[in-house]
């Protein structure tokens, strides 16, 4: 009886085991291999529901390459300019062509941007400059003197083909090969202030320099005044030294004519020296070319102003203010139109004071493609409206791309892995380089920086 027992029991675990063995195993899913569509979207459900899309599908038609995988150690890049690029490493700056080669080692103290096909390189004390394939033509000769708030240099940016430099305090100016053209006879203490500036750089073929007047010790300190005039290219005084100030704030005329100071009045000169509004008033605090902002006040703020053209001839009402720190002051007439300040709304004069857009926007910008976007916020995108240069009012006109009509836009998806991921879309929204970078710089030319993991790589579109 016992064997029969133990012989029933041996048969119901076999049969146990038995149904075990033939349950169906879960199937193995391979994640690399599964194709996720993303216009099919898998959804997963649980605790929280995620939409996962398939890949990134390329939909645009501009096709960009990976020139330089990410693999490029630096601390910072700047964008490129002309095939080269400033990177820094370790607080020292070189440049690398768009391979990532390097063209300029990484041994500089700094580099300006270029301007006129040049730019200045510094190393320990000295300047030079370097051209746009990374050769230093100009060797490393001049003095700096430091920084600060207010920066003393003694070179000035390239521009019309010469660059002015400061020899033993003395202003002359270079050409690209270095050969000192214009004579060091001017002052040479060049600055960079909050207020005023003093960088000679040639514009339109002339360019504001001083010498020294005299210099007056008051309450124990020195303090130096000078006479300002232009000279040309030459090296030829066209507006003599007789002035107390002369050209806005980066010393430059427009359409030929500037702002100037005179015994303690201000009116407007000519770049041949001829005197084309009297020095009749107490201070100008601009001029754009067609119409100079004028006080008979020089105390700030600056309200009560009104408007005079080139003709001598006021305008406006003393009605107007002037906001020193806004941007549209330094701006030149645009088609014919100043903007203007009046009662707190801004709005857009001709030459002769008519009112050619209304007083009602609390911010006028004016674009590249000919129009004047008028905001009812400044602090907001706001639009009141689009007008063009005779004041009619337009539908809104995008402008010319600037970045080659790609731009950096971030992955918008709700899953870790895409999420704040950067890539690239067209003017359309099309993309043309996937969300898979952690930071990416717009590009310029047709070279953009890309950072995976901490390191730099280098896309060009190709068509």
């Amino acid at each position: 009886m016992k064997r029969i027992f133990v012989f029933l029991i041996i048969i119901l675990m076999l049969f146990i085991v038995g149904c075990k063995e033939s349950e169906p195993e879960p199937p193995i899913i391979d994640t690399h291999e599964t194709e996720l569509i993303r216009e099919e979207s898998v959804e997963v459900t649980g605790p929280e529901t995620e939409v996962i899309p398939e890949e990134i599908v390329i939909t645009s038609d501009i096709k960009v390459n990976v020139l330089v995988e990410p693999s490029l150690m630096f601390d910072q890049v700047y964008d490129f300019n002309g095939g080269i690029a400033k990177v820094v490493l370790d607080d020292k700056y070189g440049f690398v062509n768009k391979f990532g080669e390097f063209v300029l080692p990484v041994e500089y103290d700094m580099f300006g941007d270029f301007h006129d096909g040049m730019a200045w390189a510094l190393k320990g004390d000295k300047y030079g400059f370097i051209d746009t394939t990374g050769n230093l033509v100009i060797p490393l000769t001049y003095h700096y003197n430091g920084g600060g708030y207010e920066r003393y240099d003694t070179i000035v940016d390239f521009s019309e083909g010469l660059a002015a430099v400061s020899i033993d305090g003395k202003c002359g100016f270079i050409d690209k090969t270095g050969e000192l053209v214009i004579p060091a006879i001017y002052d040479g203490e060049f600055y960079k202030g909050e207020w005023s500036s003093y960088y000679p750089k040639f514009r339109d073929g002339f360019a504001r320099v001083r010498i020294l007047d005299h210099v007056n010790y008051e309450s124990g300190y020195m303090h130096s005044y000078y006479k300002y005039g232009y000279i040309n290219k030459s090296g030829e005084v066209t507006v003599p030294f007789e002035y107390d100030s002369l050209g806005n704030y980066f010393g430059y005329s427009i359409n030929g004519i500037t702002q100037a100071v005179k015994d303690g009045k201000s009116g407007l000169v000519d770049v041949a020296g001829n005197v084309v509004v009297p020095f009749v008033y107490e201070f100008i605090l601009y001029f754009n070319g067609d119409l100079a902002y004028v006080y008979d006040h020089n105390i700030f703020p600056y309200n009560n102003g009104f408007y005079v053209n080139t003709d001598g001839v006021e305008v406006t009402a003393h009605e107007f203010s002037g906001n020193q720190w806004s941007s549209y002051i330094y701006e030149p007439a645009h088609g014919g139109l100043t903007i203007a300040c009046r009662n707190e709304k801004f709005g857009c004069i001709d030459r002769d004071g008519n009112i050619v857009i209304p007083f009602e926007y609390d911010f006028i910008e004016y674009r590249s493609a000919g129009y004047f976007y008028c905001y009812n916020h400044w602090l907001s995108e706001v639009k009141g409206g689009c007008f063009d240069k005779n004041g009619n009012r337009v539908e809104y006109v995008d402008e010319v791309p600037y970045y080659e009509g790609v731009y950096v836009t971030i992955g918008d998806y709700d899953i870790p892995e895409f999420r704040h991921k950067y890539g690239f879309t067209d003017d359309d929204g099309n993309i043309a380089v996937p969300y898979i970078y952690d930071y990416a710089l717009n590009f310029h030319g047709s070279l953009a920086w890309v950072q995976k993991d901490g390191l730099w790589g280098i896309l060009e579109i190709v068509q």
